[in-house]
């Protein structure tokens, strides 16, 4: 293996490669945290629809599509409307948005809903929000991720999280490179030894770089 453009370059790629460490393990972190938020929604949704049940009156859940105007809200059901009394909290939704610190959930008209609420009937279906809650709890069938934003702190943290256990990663793996010892007891410059030091020559932290060059300059004498 050839180490030539890591003996000449080797401290811009050792810097560049603990950005890119940084940079994949925020976007995992980014990943995992999406799908935790995620599984959490759909959990939500799971535990409604174990409830669900055709119109009726008292307490219910039931799974409409929602519907809304300029002017109204309802609920379709098979066709029948199914009006919204009182106000609408939306505990998972196909859209959020964060504001101040609190996540807030969408839902927009067409989308299908599992809908909690006390139902009655006058001269057609209605749903009230139950007493224990500020308004009809809507679920969307299909929630969206909503993890808390990453700015302005949250991205610089992981960030440097990443970053840092990339860089003393790497120094790490640097001083193993160096202790040809146990690899080379006959001869430390052998071509097995200089590839190691070749290798360290990329690392440049702590003096890692320094003593490799060092190393590889022994070895060339003659």
């Amino acid at each position: 293996m050839d180490t030539t453009i890591l003996v000449e370059s080797g401290e811009a790629i050792g810097y560049a490669v603990v950005g890119v460490i940084a940079l994949l393990g925020f976007l995992l972190i980014h990943l995992v945290r999406r799908r935790s938020d995620l599984k959490k929604a759909r959990t939500a949704v799971r535990l409604a629809s174990l409830s669900l049940n055709e119109p009726r009156q008292g307490p219910v859940a039931i799974s409409s599509t929602y519907r809304e105007s300029k002017t109204d809200r309802w609920l379709d059901w098979n066709g029948q409307r199914i009006a919204i009394e009182g106000a609408i909290e939306v505990a998972a939704g196909s859209k959020a948005r964060w504001q101040g610190g609190v996540r807030t959930y969408i839902v927009r008209d067409g989308e299908p809903v599992i809908a909690i609420g006390v139902m009655s009937k006058k001269a057609g279906w209605a749903l009230a929000p139950s007493p224990a809650e500020p308004g009809v709890l809507l679920y969307a069938t299909k929630p969206a991720a909503a993890p808390a934003p990453l700015l302005p702190w949250r991205a610089p943290l992981f960030l440097a999280i990443c970053g840092a256990i990339g860089f003393f990663g790497l120094y790490g793996a640097g001083t193993v490179l160096l202790d040809v010892s146990h690899a080379s007891d006959a001869n430390p410059c052998d071509d097995n030894a200089q590839l190691r030091y070749g290798l360290a020559a990329a690392i440049p932290q702590f003096g890692i770089r320094d003593q490799a060059l060092h190393e590889l300059q022994v070895c060339a004498k003659p």
